[in-house]
């Protein structure tokens, strides 16, 4: 089901220019370098004017959706957007689990949102170099080693983690190896079909013949 985002309101929103975009960056930036979810959805509310922290929902998508969050910074302060933003039904999938009595299963929290936010850091700095595509060669090479690794491993498919992986899968765009679009690395969580495609990404995992590179034969990276 393609991915939802607000309807514009009738009214035309203002014309960006260096400065609002400056502030759009310190905005999001200030939820991104948050000590903690609670934090974050405080960071949230602000942005949107709210006299309360952000829904918890909402907050998880800022952090997973770079599209999303950019919107928010953007235009969450006025009021026919804000209540958009608040309203979109797809903010749902971004729910963080809850035990009972609506508290927040703190134990899975962490994991979900180090996801989002290696997710969102990852497509950002993507996206600044104009979603750059590798050598087909270079792919392919990065495509064996994942496949051949034991650390690969099967992505949830429903609940927050499962709207992540399905958010990283849209930006990636189809790949004809549908394994990497249904597995992750087990070392820093990422798909990796969007992994392999990202020029700026570097794997974790050291080579087998020589512990300087990565599995992809690249300098190894950090997890």
């Amino acid at each position: 089901m393609p991915q939802s985002h607000p309807t514009p309101p009738q009214s035309t929103p203002p014309r960006s220019t260096p400065s609002t975009a400056k502030g759009v960056e310190d905005r999001l930036n200030a939820v991104f370098v948050a000590a903690t979810f609670g934090e974050a959805r405080a960071r949230v509310g602000e942005i949107l004017g709210l006299d309360s922290p952000a829904p918890a929902n909402v907050t998880a998508r800022v952090l997973a959706d770079p599209r999303f969050g950019k919107m928010i910074a953007s235009l969450g302060h006025l009021p026919p957007w804000r209540q958009k933003f608040l309203d979109d039904p797809f903010n749902a999938k971004f729910a963080p689990p809850e035990i009972e009595d609506g508290a927040v299963d703190a134990e899975s929290l962490p994991t979900s949102m180090e996801l989002a936010k290696n997710f969102a850091s990852g497509v950002l700095a993507w996206g600044v170099q104009g979603f750059r595509s590798l050598e087909p060669a270079d792919h392919e090479r990065r495509q064996a080693a994942c496949l051949s690794c034991p650390r690969m491993t099967p992505v949830p498919t429903d609940g927050m983690k499962g709207a992540l992986y399905d958010l990283a899968r849209r930006v990636t765009g189809a790949h004809t190896e549908k394994r990497t679009d249904t597995h992750a690395c087990a070392a820093c969580g990422c798909l990796i079909s969007r992994k392999i495609a990202n020029p700026a990404e570097t794997c974790p995992e050291p080579s087998a013949s020589d512990p300087a590179l990565s599995r992809w034969m690249e300098p190894l990276g950090q997890a």
